[in-house]
């Protein structure tokens, strides 16, 4: 069968142009587009405009796309049109998109602030694309970490910014986020303490050795429990504290009576002799013979904040802490305290301290809603901070 002459002739022609076309040194692309008018024109609306670093249309805001799409704005995005995913924070999106909260939907690009960026990213302001860095210590992805800027000496130290408003992070300088220094207590370990070190240009998490944080208390002679100094004296403030946390444990506290810090999970607090009557509940607290008079109707009159009438008598309350499992009973009068001695070796038996004049005597104290007997003030584990964990090292970051 014959090929028609005039299909040979448009086959050669074919082959002709596309040989021409591949061996020219002269083919040049032509732009898509010469002004922004004609993608308005093309795509019928206005945010549409001419790119001519790609020579074609780009979309300028979302108003370009259809129903459920919207536009990845150049120069972050690709200038077009792309299906939404829906979101509520940056977590619900992958890769490097973040979420647009005031539509819920994830962008690849068009950042205006640094919260629309993941953790360890902030908004480019000249890109308006999110960048690796930080301007805060919580803008770093892992908890811990310090964000580092240079000072006007071009020396690293933590990064100090008015976070409070949009406007006071726009002129922080951006930093870098590091796990190698600390910017303060906050973020070492229990116990520990953010502190120059010799050898090193930034501050690092070292343990605080001005006591024994924590350690288990140690017999005296007699079997009365103490706890030493650094130093091994037994002359200071301080004392064995009970745990309350758990159903029998002492460890050691830290003097702080007179104002002394202390390191990171531990708050100076009153150091209260207990009267050796336990407790889990008011009903276990009974009125000591000392005890003012009263009646019902008068115990707010005759006795002190917090304590009852019980049999004729104001009685003291079971103060137990909220993680506590157990208690002991307040005081009312200064009889119910212990008496402090001096031993064999001139100190005093509860606290510690020389007896040039003798000991001084406990005396009750009522803060207005109970009474305990005061003695002094330890550095001791917060609420939910156990001694366990201080020793085995662990602090804020640990999970």
């Amino acid at each position: 069968m014959r090929v028609p002459s005039v299909i040979l002739f448009l086959a050669a022609s074919l082959l002709c142009a596309l040989a021409s076309t591949s061996c020219s040194d002269r083919t040049k692309f032509r732009a898509l587009c010469a002004s922004d008018t004609d993608c308005q024109d093309r795509h019928g609306n206005s945010n549409w405009a001419c790119d001519k670093q790609v020579g074609d249309c780009v979309c300028t805001g979302d108003g370009a796309c259809m129903e459920k799409e919207h536009c990845e704005v150049r120069p972050g995005g690709d200038g077009r049109c792309h299906p939404n995913r829906g979101c509520d924070w940056n977590e619900d999106c992958d890769g490097n998109t973040w979420c647009d909260t005031a539509n819920h939907i994830c962008r690849l690009s068009g950042c205006e602030v640094d919260t629309n960026c993941k953790l360890g990213q902030i908004c480019d302001q000249t890109s308006k694309t999110c960048v690796p860095g930080c301007r805060t210590h919580g803008d770093c992805a892992t908890f811990g970490d310090v964000c580092l800027c240079m000072d006007d000496a071009q020396n690293p130290v933590p990064c100090v910014c008015d976070a409070t408003t949009e406007a006071g992070r726009a002129g922080c300088k951006p930093g870098v986020c590091t796990s190698k220094t600390c910017a303060d207590d906050s973020f070492c370990k229990w116990g520990e303490v953010c502190k120059p070190v010799a050898g090193e240009m930034l501050k690092q998490c070292v343990k605080d050795d001005r006591g024994p944080f924590c350690e288990p208390c140690e017999l005296a002679p007699g079997g009365a429990p103490r706890c030493k100094n650094p130093n091994g004296s037994t002359s200071n403030g301080n004392y064995c504290l009970e745990d309350t946390m758990t159903a029998s444990g002492q460890f050691c506290g830290v003097d702080c009576v007179d104002g002394q810090s202390c390191p990171n999970g531990f708050s100076c607090r009153d150091v209260r002799v207990v009267t050796g009557q336990s407790c889990t509940s008011v009903d276990a607290c009974k009125p000591h013979p000392a005890a003012p008079s009263c009646t019902p109707a008068t115990v707010d009159v005759d006795c002190p904040g917090g304590s009852r009438c019980v049999n004729g008598k104001c009685a003291a309350t079971c103060p137990v802490s909220e993680s506590g499992v157990r208690g002991y009973c307040g005081c009312v009068v200064d009889d119910e305290c212990v008496k402090d001695t001096c031993r064999p070796d001139g100190t005093c038996e509860i606290s510690g301290r020389r007896c040039i004049d003798g000991c001084n005597d406990v005396r009750c104290i009522n803060d207005g809603s109970r009474g305990y007997c005061w003695i002094g003030r330890n550095c001791a584990p917060d609420l939910g901070i156990p001694c366990a964990d201080v020793r085995e090292g662990k602090g804020p970051y640990d999970h």
